[in-house]
């Protein structure tokens, strides 16, 4: 039995391609924002537009500075910087999401960093 989050990611989050390294990063920032997006802006006061930009600005700066903790290059990831990437980006989640949601997340972008082609 999936939750209604599980099945937006699903639905959204293209979990079943082989994908490059940067595809796979854009991948992750999407997924995260799309799993996340409701909470990031709860409490700013913005119009609606302005909240979907501020939301996505957060994640991406999220996902950016994974990538600056870990030594890792946002513009030229590997499948070890993104392991770690999302590693991080479990630890962030782990504040406001259930357990299980993020290790069923954490398993699936797991599989594509697998399954990236270098």
């Amino acid at each position: 039995k999936y939750s209604i989050i599980q099945i937006t990611f699903m639905e959204k989050c293209n979990v079943d391609s082989k994908q490059t390294a940067v595809e796979v990063r854009d991948t992750i920032i999407n997924c995260f924002y799309e799993a996340h997006k409701g909470l990031i802006s709860q409490n700013v006061e913005l119009p609606e537009g302005k909240k979907v930009e501020y939301s996505k600005a957060t994640v991406l700066n999220m996902v950016k500075s994974q990538f600056e903790k870990t030594g890792g290059d946002y513009n030229n990831p590997t499948k070890e910087s993104l392991f770690f990437v999302i590693i991080g980006l479990a630890e962030i989640a782990r504040s406001f999401r259930d357990m299980d949601l993020i290790l069923n997340h954490f398993i699936s972008m797991l599989e594509l960093i697998k399954r990236i082609e270098e």
